[in-house]
């Protein structure tokens, strides 16, 4: 049984310490599949975008740089390291923001965001469905949520999932897409669609009614 709060210290110790080399060449995979996911947004100036489990911010900036900075852009992270490494790289955007947060209490009011990512996270809340919970609370009606990570619909994705529950404490569940469907329609979010990015990676979108 995951006691919540212990597991959120546990992973803000790790990613506390991870974040003094997030930002190396050997990461830039991360940066690559979250281009993916943006660029999928149809988004447009004077959005609000929200990226939750944000690392050092790459995400954020980079739709900020395509919006001109004509919106309002935010990340989450629980790790004050990550925080601290991404306000470091803020500087000359007006419209940035970077909050530590956990991902099932986020401090935002209702119906604030236009779009809300979690690339490669989402496996580590220990409540998925207070997260979701969260995230339809924040989204405006009409807005949309992409969630990118490790998804268990094939044989790979399931060894994985055995490993990484054998040796990583912080990790939780990597969710299958019939699991992502049932946490959108539980909380109010359609499903619109899901697609893979290499072999056991899919990005799952829903949209807020």
């Amino acid at each position: 049984m995951i006691n919540p709060t212990e597991h959120i210290k546990s992973n803000e110790i790790k990613w506390n310490r991870r974040s003094k080399t997030y930002d190396l060449k050997i990461f830039h995979y991360f940066r690559w599949m979250q281009k993916k996911v943006v660029d999928h947004l149809n988004i447009k100036p004077n959005s609000h975008f929200l990226d939750i489990g944000c690392g050092t911010g790459w995400a954020v900036y980079y739709v900020a740089n395509k919006l001109k900075d004509k919106g309002y852009f935010v990340g989450v992270d629980i790790s004050e390291g990550m925080i601290d490494k991404a306000y470091q790289k803020s500087d000359g955007f007006k419209n940035m923001q970077f909050i530590k947060s956990s991902a099932d209490e986020l401090p935002f009011e209702n119906d604030y965001f236009d779009y809300v990512i979690c690339t490669n996270s989402f496996h580590h809340h220990p409540n998925p469905e207070k997260s979701v919970g969260e995230i339809s609370r924040v989204l405006k009606n009409g807005g949309q949520v992409y969630i990118l990570d490790v998804t268990n619909d094939n044989l790979l994705a399931n060894l994985l999932e055995k490993y990484f529950k054998f040796t990583e404490k912080e990790h939780v569940k990597f969710y299958n897409s019939g699991e992502f469907i049932k946490m959108f329609l539980s909380v109010g979010l359609r499903p619109t669609q899901n697609w893979k990015l290499g072999f056991i990676f899919k990005i799952h979108c829903a949209e807020k009614t």
